[in-house]
């Protein structure tokens, strides 16, 4: 592709060089440019791309992005392209949707934001599309999906270069649907800027990533992001679903409303164009109604766990069903459906159910908390921690939430990182509310969980949350293999044997 083309629509201070230079690929990885590249200097975190400009020059980059033209002064400008813009990862996302031809356009991506339900969310809508018969593709947390392939998740929403790639691959697969998460970060860092969406979901804004958030307005305004890209998308027939039993919710509803069609749902609020009413919770699910403002029912049963569900289906059955499909296909699809690895996977053995969830939130650990105790005859014992490097204010919230809402609380580790495991735990313990004999301080994971598996009987829930489905386990800047599940099937089994 031509520069000339490439750069259309673009937001740049200015250009040098030949207009029709043509761009054989897009990197902003030194390290991944090949000849014939466009090479985009971001400033990262941990470093900056200007930084590689020559290894990446050397590599056969025929152009280059640059924010600092001070770079300029070692460079040989002879044969190059040069664009200079105040803002790379906005240039890259326009510069990604040019190359791969506006993919989005060509499909009907659903995208999920909010702190908690995003990964159900999203595998439920991804399932319930599947058995409709409509090839549909994944993107999250977990893995993407791009009809039979299946690709370990490198971010939950990958970098706009990435995405683009992503999606152009699942048009050629003659994909439809997309079931998107969202995160704020992607929101924040323009990694969706050039998406099209058809659907925006909001789910909750509760406490999290205040290391990259200043406060709660600035996290709401990121992921208020999500539908001002839904409002100038260019798809016909969009519209929004958000949860109004959330503050957030309501205010990202009048902020919107005027503007999108929005669906609003909820189990508090009787303002919700879809209520859940009726609701009943067991070991084997939960069932409700959902009620429509025009008085329209329809009767839910699901094998997942706990009220947070709801919301999660709820979610799930307005988006399909304002997309036009059979209530009662979608409605089977949700009983035929499973929670995605690490999220309220139960394992029972000798009357134990121990539990595997991804909570890693003051607000999803309650949710999964109170969710257990809903059912739970015996006595709950909570085995989590914090990762190291990341927020820190949560750290006594979830301390005090597990305390509270547990008889045993076992305090591990989760990815310390960089961290001192022993500091995590120190602020972890200031929000403990619980008598020493309920408490212990196991800094070793497997060994954390040894001791839930020892102490647990017939009738207790063993919830081992904060990791989910990750396979690792980050010390320093070492990432070792780790799986709660996997060790925790190990330690049953030498337990039993």
């Amino acid at each position: 592709m031509k520069i000339s083309e490439l750069i259309t629509g673009c937001e740049f201070d200015w250009t040098l060089g030949n207009l029709e230079t043509e761009i054989k690929g897009i990197s902003y990885n030194s390290k991944e440019v090949k000849e014939g590249y466009l090479f985009v200097a971001i400033k990262g975190f941990k470093s900056d791309g200007h930084n590689f400009i020559k290894e990446a020059i050397k590599s056969g980059a025929k152009a280059i992005a640059i924010e600092n033209e001070d770079i300029l002064k070692n460079i040989d400008k002879e044969n190059l392209f040069i664009i200079k813009a105040k803002d790379n990862r906005k240039l890259l996302s326009k510069l990604a949707s040019n190359f791969y031809n506006h993919p989005s356009l060509k499909l009907n991506v659903i995208g999920i934001t909010g702190t908690n339900g995003k990964t159900t969310t999203s595998f439920l809508i991804y399932h319930i599309l599947k058995e409709l018969g409509k090839k549909c593709g994944l993107i999250g947390t977990i893995n993407y999906i791009i009809g039979e392939e299946v690709i370990p998740s490198i971010a939950t929403t990958p970098e706009s270069l990435e995405f683009q790639n992503i999606l152009n691959r699942m048009v050629k697969s003659s994909i439809e649907y997309v079931s998107a998460e969202i995160s704020s970060h992607s929101l924040k860092l323009h990694r969706v800027d050039d998406i099209h969406f058809r659907v925006g979901i909001f789910t909750n804004l509760t406490e999290d990533h205040f290391d990259f958030h200043n406060d709660f307005n600035d996290y709401f305004e990121s992921k208020s992001i999500l539908f001002k890209l839904l409002k100038k998308s260019k798809k016909e027939d969009k519209f929004g679903v958000i949860n109004i039993d959330d503050e957030w919710g309501r205010k990202l509803y009048s902020k919107f409303s005027n503007d999108l069609k929005i669906l609003t749902y909820g189990i508090d609020n009787e303002d919700a164009d879809f209520k859940a009413e009726d609701i009943n919770f067991s070991l084997k699910g939960i069932s409700f109604n959902i009620r429509m403002k025009k008085g329209e029912r329809f009767f839910i049963e699901s094998n997942l766990l706990g009220k947070f569900n709801i919301y999660n289906i709820m979610a799930g059955f307005i988006t399909l069903y304002f997309l036009g499909f059979d209530s009662e296909f979608i409605i089977n699809s949700i009983k035929s459906f499973r929670a995605p690895s690490g999220r309220m996977e139960i394992i029972e053995r000798d009357g134990v159910n121990f539990i595997i969830d991804y909570a890693h939130t003051e607000d999803a650990l309650r949710n999964v908390l109170e969710s257990i105790k809903s059912v739970c005859s015996g006595r709950v014992i909570t085995i989590f921690g914090c990762g190291g490097d990341r927020d820190r204010k949560k750290r006594p919230l979830m301390g005090r939430v597990a305390s509270k809402l547990s008889d045993i609380v076992i305090v591990t580790s989760d990815n310390p990182r960089s961290e001192n495991p022993d500091k995590i735990i120190d602020e972890i313990e200031k929000g403990i509310e619980i008598g020493r004999e309920n408490y212990y301080r196991i800094i070793d994971r497997k060994e954390a969980i040894r001791k839930g598996i020892e102490i647990a009987r017939e009738g207790d829930f063993v919830l081992i949350a904060g990791k989910g489905h990750e396979d690792y386990q980050i010390i320093g800047n070492r990432k070792l293999k780790f799986s709660d599940k996997e060790v925790l099937i190990e330690l049953l089994n030498n337990l039993k044997g």
